[in-house]
């Protein structure tokens, strides 16, 4: 009976550990991204925490966000002004890094690996002129940036189940793929 009791209390402490470190989804509204002081306005992100950035998914500017116990429907107005400012302070932030250390080491710089050595030698003056130039490149030359600033406006859809995003994509494809899965949800 003890050896069983013991069982127990260590399944059930294994599970909560699981619980604690799992990811969720989670939206931060516009206003409280200004509370907060995070500069990239409003985004869903998925995390282990909440307002712990862990991994965004979508950028700003998210105008409609609607959930429930299975998927996740998002409307978003891509800002290219704040996602310029997000790419200059993440390239500003590992030049200075490289520039401190001396240590090179490979980066995910939205979804393209860069070297951080390499990143100091594109903003050898780090001036606003060449960070622009950078940040100009790597929204016109990465695919899923790309796929972002092609619509004025953006849905996607998140099936938490499964753990997918789909998108970004336009309403006629939203419908397409809602009606495909029986997602009844709306914003």
């Amino acid at each position: 009976m003890k050896k069983l009791l013991m069982l127990f209390v260590v399944l059930n402490l294994l599970s909560c550990i699981k619980e604690k470190n799992s990811k969720r989804y989670y939206y931060l509204p516009m206003d409280d991204a200004v509370d907060m002081g995070f500069p990239f306005g409003s985004i869903v992100y998925k995390s282990t925490q909440k307002n712990s950035f862990e991994d965004i998914l979508i950028y700003s500017d998210v105008e409609q966000y609607e959930s429930d116990s299975r998927y996740i429907l998002v409307e978003q107005r891509p800002n290219r002004k704040l996602m310029d400012k997000n790419i200059k302070d993440d390239l500003s932030f590992w030049s200075n890094y490289y520039v401190e250390n001396k240590k090179d080491t490979v980066i995910n710089v939205f979804g393209d690996k860069m070297s951080i050595k390499h990143i100091n030698n594109l903003l050898t003056t780090l001036s606003e002129d060449n960070l622009q130039r950078v940040s100009d490149s790597i929204v016109k030359n990465n695919a899923s940036l790309k796929s972002i600033f092609k619509n004025k406006l953006n849905y996607y859809l998140i099936d938490k189940k499964s753990d997918s995003l789909y998108g970004p994509m336009n309403k006629d494809e939203l419908s397409k793929i809602r009606a495909r899965k029986g997602v009844t949800l709306t914003f």
